[in-house]
């Protein structure tokens, strides 16, 4: 990856982790913490589902892992998982109230594509 899309990448990751630290009300370094307590791995996982639904291909899974303290490319996917099974439910409000402030940000020109 060259040092201007890995700019980009590590530019877009931040964002999501601030914003959904932010929402969730805990400091931006949970996301890279290994604790298994609900209150950070459900912040963490909503981070990964975001991060993936809206960048797709142009993030990797592996450069989510990386950023998330260096967890492995099927604990992403299965916290990912986890938060699309939660989404019609438990996790539908917070994912409304994440996916209408990343829609403002992007409107505002705060995020760019690569």
């Amino acid at each position: 990856m060259n040092n201007k899309n890995n700019d980009w990448v590590n530019r877009i990751l931040k964002f999501y982790a601030h914003l959904v630290c932010n929402y969730f009300e805990i400091p931006v370094s949970s996301i890279k913490i290994k604790s298994r307590k609900r209150e950070y791995a459900v912040p963490r996982q909503v981070f990964w589902y975001l991060v993936k639904k809206y960048n797709g291909k142009s993030i990797t899974l592996k450069d989510i892992g990386s950023y998330s303290g260096g967890r492995d490319h099927s604990t992403i996917i299965h916290g990912i998982n986890t938060v699309d099974d939660l989404s019609e439910y438990e996790l539908k409000p917070v994912l409304e109230d994440l996916i209408k402030e990343i829609a403002e940000y992007k409107g505002l020109g705060y995020i760019m594509a690569a």
